[in-house]
């Protein structure tokens, strides 16, 4: 087993700068920690349950063999639209969600095969294991709306990837690991086939109260219906 450190921050972290940092703290059952005022939000399409058991069972699978931990499987199955984004007003972005969510065309979600992305940093390599997912006209244009007009409605809701360069992938596992480590994940899991599809079983809010995402600190705060996809 790999000689693991729990993640600095998650892979696609947006930090808040230190002067928007709260300096308080509060005790909760006698447990003290750092509080911050930065919060922030997503938006991700839910996968079925064959995905979920599939994908859960990948990241249980990868982390007994090399330690990655299970911080990446904490929120269920899903298919980013947009990385997390900073927001000031949660009510407002949950009346944004709902209406985005009640426009949602019908549309089918394909899982094709594994991959690793990883980024260097210090002495250590940001790795994550992910299925990609076939991008379609109505998933990319998704993305690229919900870019536009949270944009409009609200301030500095830029997130780390966004633009025509965003991959859409779930997430199987994620750590940091020593560097090298990525070259022998791609080598078991690289070339190993997905290929599952589903209707998307609703459109998830993620809301993260911390802004390094420490585990804990997520949770998936609302989930909206969208529309079947009709049988011809």
């Amino acid at each position: 087993m790999l000689n693991v450190q729990a993640p600095e921050k998650r892979w696609t972290s947006a930090l808040c700068s230190s002067e928007n940092r709260a300096s308080e703290s509060f005790r909760f059952l006698g447990v003290r920690r750092a509080y911050t005022s930065c919060m922030r939000a997503a938006f991700a399409f839910l996968l079925n349950d064959p995905i979920h058991n599939a994908l859960r069972k990948l990241s249980v699978d990868v982390h007994h063999r090399y330690g990655m931990g299970l911080v990446g499987a904490q929120l269920p199955p899903h298919v980013s639209l947009k990385q997390p984004f900073r927001i000031s007003d949660l009510p407002a972005i949950e009346a944004y969600f709902d209406g985005f969510a009640a426009t949602v065309p019908p549309l089918v979600l394909t899982l094709m095969h594994l991959d690793v992305q990883m980024q260097v940093q210090g002495q250590q390599e940001q790795v994550v294991l992910w299925a990609d997912v076939c991008e379609t006209p109505e998933l990319r244009s998704l993305h690229q709306r919900l870019n536009a007009e949270l944009a409009q409605h609200f301030a500095d809701t830029a997130a780390p990837f966004d633009g025509p360069a965003y991959q859409f992938h779930a997430t199987v596992a994620l750590a940091a690991l020593p560097v090298g480590a990525h070259r022998q994940i791609l080598a078991d899991y690289g070339t190993r086939r997905v290929d599952l599809s589903c209707v998307p079983r609703g459109l998830a809010l993620f809301y993260y109260d911390d802004d390094q995402g420490a585990p804990g600190s997520y949770i998936t705060y609302k989930v909206a219906p969208v529309q079947p996809r009709v049988s011809a």
